[in-house]
């Protein structure tokens, strides 16, 4: 069995990454509706993303915390279970 406090730790974890998780989607959204605005109030239909836009970095970065924050719950729990099998 894992422990409350091994257990809170994985949890943690998760939570933050589904936090992460929901702030890329948040990002992303503002990011979009800003570039619909911008496509209305010129009459345009094409568009091209700008890489400098702090909504696309603040994506890019809550991508990137989401996929380190599960890589370390998931490694914390496989050691959890190699050590309590050997």
């Amino acid at each position: 069995k894992l422990s409350f406090v091994e257990a809170r730790l994985i949890l943690a974890l998760c939570i933050a990454a589904l936090l992460c998780e929901m702030g890329q989607y948040l990002s992303s959204y503002i990011m979009l509706r800003g570039i619909l605005s911008r496509l209305e109030a010129n009459d345009l239909t094409e568009f091209a993303y700008e890489q400098g836009l702090w909504t696309r970095k603040l994506r890019f970065s809550f991508f990137y915390a989401k996929i380190a924050l599960t890589v370390a719950a998931s490694i914390y729990l496989l050691l959890i279970v190699f050590q309590k099998l050997s």
